[in-house]
């Protein structure tokens, strides 16, 4: 991290601060604040201190985010692939790139319009992936995880892991292939969760081999007015497991 001499100090109301070209170090202090580590040259970075207040950091390169505990309800936009969510720092949005970890808090972490993966990691975490074809991994905790078919043959890899998770499935009524939940557990209280069709829609289950793709495995198709919205990796889903 290549940190340059500039020192930007903000207000105690909210404030919008924007990085130079040579790197440095911000300070929102109190307030709902925007640190924009994106004005400056890529290659040097800047340490940028929320302060309290709900802030909202946008960083690229090697940008580092730093807030305290309880100091409000943060966002990171992040445009760097492999970006770790800080310490403290509760929200996550990708703008660009394709890989996300979260942290120990209760995260929403929201995808863009392409292919990427999310990390849920510990907390009772929402992940939400966008268009295209994402993978989203819950890790522990009881988590959300939103998936959408997208158009075509785009199909979202939902993985909840240890808890209580609820796997939502989105999609439109384009025969596209829908969402494949691949860790369902009823004894953790796993449920499923269909969005983006009328309540009318009659919704109907069919067990059928190597339709996610494995051939020595049954797998379960559920489709909402013939129109296949998930597939899950279990023969034993029933009417009971379906919420929505």
């Amino acid at each position: 991290m290549a940190i340059g001499p500039d020192i930007i100090i903000g207000t105690d109301g909210p404030d919008y601060l924007v990085a130079g070209d040579d790197g440095g170090v911000m300070y929102g202090l109190d307030g709902d604040d925007t640190l924009d580590g994106l004005g400056g040259n890529y290659y040097n970075d800047y340490i940028l201190y929320g302060g309290r207040g709900d802030d909202l950091y946008i960083v690229d390169g090697g940008d580092a985010a730093v807030e305290d505990v309880d100091s409000g309800i943060d966002k990171v936009v992040t445009f760097v692939s492999g970006y770790v969510l800080p310490a403290n720092i509760e929200n996550l949005s990708i703008a660009e790139g394709f890989l996300v970890y979260g942290n120990d808090l209760d995260n929403l972490i929201t995808g863009n319009a392409m292919d990427e993966t999310l990390y849920g990691m510990r907390g009772d975490d929402v992940l939400e992936g966008g268009l295209r074809n994402d993978t989203l991994y819950g890790g522990r905790g009881d988590d959300r995880l939103i998936g959408y078919g997208g158009d075509g043959y785009e199909r979202d890899l939902l993985i909840g892991g240890r808890g209580a998770d609820t796997f939502v499935v989105v999609t439109e009524s384009d025969g596209g292939f829908g969402s494949v939940v691949r860790d369902f557990k009823r004894q953790q209280g796993d449920k499923i969760e269909i969005a983006g069709f009328s309540a009318t829609s009659m919704y109907t289950l069919n067990t059928t081999k190597n339709l996610g793709g494995r051939a020595d495995r049954l797998d379960t198709g559920i489709y909402a007015d013939d129109v296949l919205v998930a597939t899950i990796l279990d023969r034993s889903i029933t009417g009971a497991d379906i919420i929505g």
